[in-house]
């Protein structure tokens, strides 16, 4: 279901951007309860244009149990949807003709049929300042992420681990927009080569993944789980608190010591972020979208191996953190008196995402973030 759910969201981006039309063609097949579960949720985590800009919902054949369950959800819809929704007995009277042929109930099982017309990608908006979902779908197609993330990551992660203060140190601006500039004309960009242009330092890219991040209508982490993120921050230590007991501990195994720490005092910070892993792995599986949670696996993954080489790149998980967390959660609206504290709050819930990525992510279950074999 969650591979059929990526398939619609992708396939829908494609051609949201305008009018269109869904027609489902219905049968007297099994049909699951569970399956208004899933379209339920399918419908929450649609970007507004998603649903604006469909014209029509066409039900062809439809039974009597599906009239019933749309009656039944009647209060719940909008006068808007209610309007676009058409139930036609048979599709050969009808303008389906020239897209579907003639059906006849025996023949089909229950599907969709999106009509649209073909469309150049660039006209499903732009890379940059728009949402995953679009970013996503003016990606290769065996790619689960978005074309940028999956790229400058895996470049950086090439030959950039010792940086000194990658995402720390500003790139060039010039560079970077020319960057952009080719991510949004689909041109084809060799971050790996020489070819047709020097390679770009590394400074650039990491910036250049910062801004995509920071510009996404929505963020990585969605901003319905906003505010789980600052009040799990309130159960975990200052990142600074944090970062200092550790160069103590590092400092006191450096002259063959052990740091001093109570019983009591390891034994509740060590409960309190059990509890809060537990809780995130919860809304990461729950709450984030398939493609949000791939891309923040795949993130998150490599600011753990960045970490491992702090000794030359002097950017420590704690780093990292601070850093990083603006750019992938964000208040939807924010008050500016509660800006510092949320800050604080959110730096601490990122450093319990870096320390415990493999285990609030599950890898196994959500597969790999492109398919190489294509």
């Amino acid at each position: 279901m969650l591979q059929l759910k990526l398939y619609v969201t992708r396939l829908l981006a494609k051609i949201a951007h305008k009018d269109y039309v869904i027609v489902y063609c219905h049968t007297n097949a099994y049909f699951s309860s569970s399956y208004f579960g899933w379209l339920q949720k399918v419908r929450d985590e649609m970007p507004r244009p998603f649903k604006k800009n469909l014209a029509s919902m066409i039900i062809v054949h439809p039974s009597l149990f599906i009239r019933a369950c749309f009656g039944f959800m009647r209060p719940f819809l909008s006068t808007k949807f209610w309007r676009k929704l058409v139930y036609i007995s048979s599709s050969q009277t009808t303008c389906l003709d020239d897209h579907i042929g003639p059906l006849r109930t025996k023949d089909i099982m229950p599907s969709f049929v999106i009509l649209a017309g073909q469309t150049d990608s660039r006209d499903l908006g732009p890379v940059f300042g728009s949402t995953l979902e679009i970013a996503l779908a003016r990606s290769p197609p065996q790619s689960r992420i978005p074309r940028v993330i999956y790229e400058c990551v895996s470049y950086l992660k090439s030959c950039a681990l010792e940086t000194d203060g990658l995402f720390r140190v500003p790139g060039s601006k010039t560079e970077i927009t020319e960057l952009r500039r080719l991510y949004e004309t689909d041109e084809d960009i060799r971050l790996f080569t020489t070819h047709d242009y020097r390679q770009p330092n590394h400074h650039n890219v990491a910036s250049l993944l910062k801004e995509f991040l920071r510009d996404l209508e929505e963020p990585l982490v969605p901003f319905k789980s906003y505010d789980a993120m600052v009040k799990l921050g309130g159960r975990l230590p200052a990142v600074q608190t944090e970062h200092r007991r550790l160069t103590a501990s590092a400092a006191a195994a450096a002259d063959g010591k052990e740091a001093v720490e109570t019983e009591e005092q390891s034994t509740t910070d060590v409960n309190d972020e059990m509890a809060v892993v537990q809780e995130l792995t919860r809304i990461m599986r729950d709450e984030v979208p398939q493609a949000h949670r791939l891309s923040l696996r795949y993130l998150i993954e490599f600011l753990v191996e960045l970490d491992k080489h702090s000794d030359k790149n002097r950017m420590k998980a704690s780093n990292l953190a601070m850093i990083m967390a603006p750019n992938i959660m964000r208040a939807k609206e924010q008050k500016p008196e509660d800006m510092l504290h949320e800050f604080h709050m959110i730096q601490r819930t990122m450093l319990c995402l870096i320390r415990n990525v493999g285990v609030i992510f599950d890898a196994e279950a959500d597969g790999p973030v492109h398919d190489d074999s294509e």
